[in-house]
């Protein structure tokens, strides 16, 4: 039988759900049509995407209250045998099995939701604290856990960063000491991490440039990135430049520069 195809009339019952925040649970009453047995229905609506829906309740109409079990979408396409096979006995056999769920969620240490402590309050009020703290305790141990694996995420994050920066730190060095000695330095990509995700990739020769604070115009760092090679240095100056496409004019001046700034620094690191 479908669900629309249902012919047992709307009552208006109070039930447990929860508030604006998804997590306060609250009373309402509502329009309920019984589906069979404990389990109830709730009038179709559309969402925000004019989706029709509606939701699902349990409802002990002997004790008067009930608790909102969740929803499902075009529920006139589906037939009661579909809707109550997705869902877990607690919510179909009575009282007694939804409170027997509950004593094995404490001692499972399982999530207990709000809703279901504020329903147990109606079938066993001197469980209803112990549940509270049970599901207190599961989220406590919930959140520690967590926040250990942000943290081992944080120092896994900050190692790969460490590393990929230290073998940065190798080109650099690698590029100051051709530049000291002499020798072709390649125009290769040097990639500095602030975070896993958040890399920074530069051509090594401009990176070198803003270290040492030599001033190349944009014009001349988009040359350097798509057309620089190599530079062949010797004896403190440019010997000869590799490139593909055109030459730039400026090149060697700000090369020449960048070189004299980084022997300028030998010398006074020897001076000390």
């Amino acid at each position: 039988m479908k669900l629309s195809d249902l012919t047992a009339p709307y009552t208006k019952c109070r039930v447990i759900t929860y508030g604006r925040d998804h997590n306060t649970a609250v009373e309402k009453r509502v329009e309920l049509q019984q589906i069979s047995g404990y389990l109830y229905r709730g009038e179709s609506k559309k969402d925000s995407a004019s989706q029709p829906y509606c939701r699902f309740y349990l409802y002990y109409r002997d004790l008067g209250i009930g608790m909102d079990i969740g929803r499902t979408c075009y529920p006139d396409e589906h037939t009661v045998e579909e809707v109550t096979a997705a869902l877990p006995p607690k919510y179909l056999n009575g009282p007694q099995a939804f409170i027997d769920s509950l004593d094995a969620a404490v001692t499972n240490e399982q999530r207990i939701f709000n809703a279901e402590i504020a329903l147990a309050r109606y079938l066993v009020p001197e469980k209803a604290d112990t549940y509270a703290e049970a599901r207190q305790r599961y989220l406590d141990k919930d959140a520690a856990e967590h926040a250990a694996k942000v943290s081992r995420r944080q120092a896994e994050d900050a190692a790969y960063c460490a590393e990929r920066n230290a073998e940065a730190q190798q080109q650099l060095d690698a590029a100051i000491n051709t530049i000291r000695t002499g020798g072709e330095l390649k125009n290769e990509a040097i990639s500095i991490y602030r975070g896993r995700y958040d890399c920074r990739s530069y051509s090594i020769i401009n990176h070198l440039a803003r270290q040492f604070g030599v001033q190349i115009p944009l014009k001349v760092q988009g040359w350097i990135n798509k057309r620089l090679i190599h530079v062949v240095v010797r004896n403190g100056a440019v010997a000869s430049v590799c490139y593909s496409g055109s030459p730039s004019r400026t090149f060697h001046a700000r090369m020449n520069e960048l070189i004299a700034s980084v022997l300028k620094q030998q010398q006074d690191e020897e001076t000390r």
